[in-house]
C-alpha cells in the first residue's frame, strides 16, 4: 500500500533485482480479511496458549 500511495507500481524482484512480475491492479480482499477478529482470533492470543509451545525432545 505504501508503494501505491507514492504513485508507484509494486513489483516482485529476484536476487539480481530483475522484475519477475508487477502488480498493476489492487489485490482483491481475501475472505479471511473480512472475518471478525473475535471469531478468528489473533496471533498474539494463539502464542499465549501453552499447548502449542515447542518442546525440545532432547
Amino acid at each position: 500500500r505504501l508503494v501505491r500511495d507514492d504513485g508507484r507500481i509494486p513489483a516482485e524482484r529476484n536476487t539480481n533485482y530483475k522484475i519477475i512480475r508487477t502488480f498493476e491492479n489492487e489485490p482483491n480482499d481475501e475472505n479471511l480479511d473480512n472475518v471478525d477478529a473475535s471469531k478468528f482470533g489473533s496471533y498474539f492470543d494463539l502464542i499465549k496458549i501453552k499447548k502449542f509451545r515447542y518442546k525440545n525432545p532432547r
